[in-house]
């Protein structure tokens, strides 16, 4: 990919954190020419995996991490973490997720509330480090008047634990 970007005349290559890991090892020469903005999402070491891997992979990730130019983070948190792990502040920025802010064909949805005193909406699909689980027994303590919670994700992302949930 590198040698692509370079024929093609590329003025700067985005690296996912996802595929961070398979960069790295090509990189152990030195800088990238042309020049790599890293866009983290996650930790170095990803977040779904075993200890073995999430720390082979973290010493990977952190290989490409360290020849880019800039790395643009999800989060103040993440940003913090990169630092503490010896990244330079000054090629860290902090970019927030977006969110799609237009119209939505069709009549409005209504009263979300559905009669409650709140409605609150939770965006992530269904798995256990999402922490869907605290959130419902949190609701679970609240009077029945309330509050209406909506999940919107995918829910078959992890059977098992939208199993649980829907228990």
């Amino acid at each position: 990919m590198l040698r692509r970007a370079r024929r093609l005349g590329a003025r700067a290559l985005v690296l996912d954190s996802i595929a961070a890991t398979f960069l790295g090892p090509w990189l152990l020469a030195g800088a990238p020419d042309p020049p790599l903005i890293g866009m983290l999402h996650q930790p170095p070491g990803g977040i779904d995996h075993g200890a073995l891997r999430t720390a082979v992979q973290a010493r990977l990730d952190q290989l490409a991490y360290r020849r880019a130019r800039r790395l643009l983070v999800a989060s103040a948190s993440l940003a913090e973490q990169l630092v503490a792990e010896g990244m330079p502040r000054d090629r860290i920025r902090v970019v927030p997720p977006g969110r799609d802010v237009a119209a939505v064909p069709g009549p409005p949805p209504g009263d979300l509330r559905q009669g409650r005193r709140a409605a609150f909406l939770c965006v992530g699909n269904w798995v256990e480090r999402k922490g869907l689980h605290s959130l419902l027994a949190a609701f679970a303590r609240l009077p029945p008047d309330a509050a209406t919670l909506h999940l919107a994700g995918d829910d078959r992302a992890d059977p098992r634990y939208a199993g649980r949930l829907r228990a």
